[in-house]
């Protein structure tokens, strides 16, 4: 490397005068530079220095020599500095980040303190509908319409391993100690030395995998930011909102509010095959149990809680008639299993059962994701409602005894997470492309018993034929031996939908999307091959009933111009309409911001964009449909991306209608969900 002294003096010549950091902004920097030092040495300290100082003086006062000076100093070095060069700024990046997020909750708690914090929000919303005179009884009317539904993808530019994040988690904790004692002093001062020995290691620990994430990882790394902070952050945003409601209307207080379930995540991971052949049915069969492993955990955390804490004495408590009742049956049924423990302590009782149950179905999950089998062990829970009905004996019986002060927090979060989460975590979204569906669907039409050519059929020719298929009460009788792999795997992706209906919960998928949606057949022939596999059903009455729902995802400017034309088609064949029954008469579109803006720029995407959300809730309101856009924006402007809130307010008026789902890329978890308190301010503004 070259000579760094005079380049350093030719930057610092007429350098403009900068404005000082903090103390409390200097800390990771600095402790950096120590690392930096002493285990690479003067030299590329020196160089680091250099450039650090130099591109800040740039940024304040442009000036072409200096910068002229800085590409020589960067041209000059042998690759082995230049990687410690690049490796100190991306480390340097990532403690810059943590400082920040230091002082944007720092921020937030000292507004909280005034009574203008995390709810803040909320307070502006509601005051505004005070102001033009809604009344309460209007605002819950609102709330109970809500819909808010991020939904994780996967992302190749998303490489961080989970191990990297952990550390900086810990970093920030350690740094949150260290400004909150006292300079000088030896609590300080061993605070500092971990703090330093934390950045040590997170230099010396690779930041990016080793090879190409597999979709587990993919579904493991969407995992973490549940356990990190969104388990926490959910319950408290509706803690946040009722106090928000009881602050602006007064007649409120006093009052147990009956908040709707308003916040819901989905996923893509494991369940997006568009372009993935590694997306298989098995895969797609483990993520779901993957995530029902997760949740199951965290409510056995909270449980194990509950029962070191409701330790009330039979003595001291009159119980309610369902939760005395059950405690009776359960001394019976399940005598070997509890034993003789808390004989006198009814709520720790009901909750070892609960616990232990919680334990079963942990195990079996562990067992299915072993050896694949879909194995069912005797106690534990068949669904969430099961385990939710456990639990409200207990609410209901502290409230009976005037101590509804106690459910707040453990027992009211773990209750809100359950209807947040269920057994599922978080809905699956399934994706797949539309020619494949017309492949599996023309292969089916042409190895039935009377053969039928349906590529040759022009689009209303199919609408028909396929309305006629799926409004018959029998099933298609076709050779599946004669079937392509490729259309057997299709086909086996709506067995598997109803299988884990079954084994999961009923509620574990969200929407079937098709991309690259052209023709409102695209949308027919998936309802085709749903019935085939066992998920709409016709009896002989012709009563459908209907276990999926399906979203065209119109993502090219020429298909956003379509939009219009494909619903009319679609809304005008009875047979769909009756498939809507399954959501209540709604409507999931999608949205490709990524796609359009590639066919056709950042402008005219969004303008295809806006023209295409008016017209399409103008199209469902006539069919008095209820429409959710789901808006599958990416991490970075030019694909739709920036701060969620405002690309709400952004949106064309009306056409959000009280909900709203959106992809969350993976590129742009960890900035999101990656500290509890930011979760549940991106969750809460």
């Amino acid at each position: 490397m070259q000579d760094n002294a005079s380049n350093q003096a030719t930057i610092n010549a007429s350098a403009p005068t900068q404005v000082s950091l903090s103390d409390k902004e200097k800390l990771l920097p600095d402790l950096l530079g120590e690392v930096i030092l002493e285990q690479e040495g003067q030299a590329v300290f020196a160089a680091v220095e250099l450039l650090r100082q130099g591109f800040i003086q740039q940024r304040v006062s442009a000036d072409p020599e200096r910068e002229a000076k800085l590409i020589e100093t960067i041209e000059a070095m042998d690759l082995e500095t230049m990687d410690r060069v690049i490796h100190s700024f991306s480390t340097f990046f990532h403690l810059a980040n943590i400082t920040e997020e230091y002082q944007n909750q720092t921020a937030r708690r000292e507004a909280d303190a005034k009574g203008h914090g995390w709810d803040n929000s909320f307070l502006q919303t509601l005051e505004e509908f005070r102001d033009r005179g809604k009344s309460l009884d209007e605002v819950m009317s609102l709330i109970d319409g809500l819909t808010y539904y991020p939904t994780f993808t996967a992302h190749p530019t998303e490489a961080k391993r989970p191990v990297v994040l952990e550390a900086l988690q810990r970093i920030h904790s350690a740094y949150r100690d260290s400004l909150e004692v006292t300079e000088g002093t030896r609590e300080h001062t061993e605070i500092r030395h971990r703090l330093k020995a934390m950045i040590q290691i997170f230099w010396k620990t690779e930041a990016v995998r080793p090879r190409k994430p597999t979709v587990f990882d993919e579904v493991e790394n969407s995992l973490y930011y549940f356990r990190e902070s969104i388990f926490s952050s959910l319950p408290e945003i509706y803690r946040d909102l009722e106090a928000a409601i009881k602050n602006v209307y007064p007649e409120a207080k006093g009052k147990a509010l009956e908040l709707p379930n308003i916040v819901q995540f989905g996923t893509w991971v494991g369940g997006d095959r568009d372009g993935n052949p590694f997306v298989t049915v098995d895969t797609t069969r483990a993520a779901l149990r993957m995530q029902q492993l997760e949740i199951l955990r965290e409510y056995l955390r909270r449980v194990r809680h509950l029962g070191k804490i409701l330790t009330h004495s039979e003595d001291q408590v009159t119980l309610s008639p369902n939760l005395a009742n059950a405690l009776k049956e359960e001394a019976s049924s399940f005598s070997k299993q509890l034993g003789d423990r808390f004989p006198q302590e009814p709520y720790r009782r009901k909750l070892l059962l609960v616990r232990l149950r919680l334990e079963a179905n942990i195990k079996q999950v562990k067992r299915r994701l072993q050896d694949g089998r879909s194995i069912t062990l005797p106690l534990a829970y068949v669904n969430e409602f099961e385990l939710r009905q456990d639990l409200e004996q207990i609410n209901e019986s502290l409230s009976l005894n005037n101590e509804s002060n106690l459910t707040r927090g453990g027992l009211q979060d773990l209750l809100r997470l359950i209807d947040s989460c269920g057994f599922f975590l978080s809905k699956m979204d399934i994706r797949q492309e539309s020619t494949l569906h017309t492949q599996a669907v023309t292969e089916i039409s042409a190895n039935l018993s009377t053969p039928v050519d349906y590529a040759e059929f022009d689009e209303a020719e199919r609408l028909s034929w396929l309305s006629e298929q799926i409004l018959s009460p029998t099933k298609l009788d076709y050779e599946s031996a004669q079937l392509t792999i490729q259309s057997t795997e299709i086909i086996n992706v709506f067995r598997l939908m109803g299988e884990m209906r079954e084994e999961v919960s009923p509620h574990c998928f969200g929407s079937y999307i098709i991309s690259m949606t052209h023709a409102a057949s695209h949308i027919m022939e998936v309802a085709l091959l749903a019935k085939v596999a066992g998920l709409i059903t016709v009896d002989q009455s012709g009563a459908i009933n209907c276990q999926i729902h399906i979203a065209p995802l119109f993502e090219t400017v020429r298909d956003l111009e379509l939009a219009e034309d494909i619903l009319q088609q679609l809304f005008a064949t009875p047979v769909y309409l009756k498939l809507l029954e399954f959501t209540n008469q709604s409507q999931e579109i999608m949205l490709g911001y990524s796609d359009s803006c590639k066919d056709g720029g950042i402008l005219a995407s969004s303008w295809n964009l806006y023209k295409a959300q008016r017209r399409i809730v103008d199209i469902t309101s006539r069919h008095k449909l209820k429409c959710l856009l789901f808006h599958g924006r990416g991490g970075t402007i030019g694909r739709g991306g920036g701060p969620t809130h405002e690309s709400i307010l952004g949106q064309p008026r009306g056409t959000v209608q009280g909900g709203i789902k959106f992809t969350e890329q993976g590129e742009v978890l960890s900035f999101k969900y990656n500290f509890a308190d930011t979760a549940r301010y991106e969750l809460t503004v």
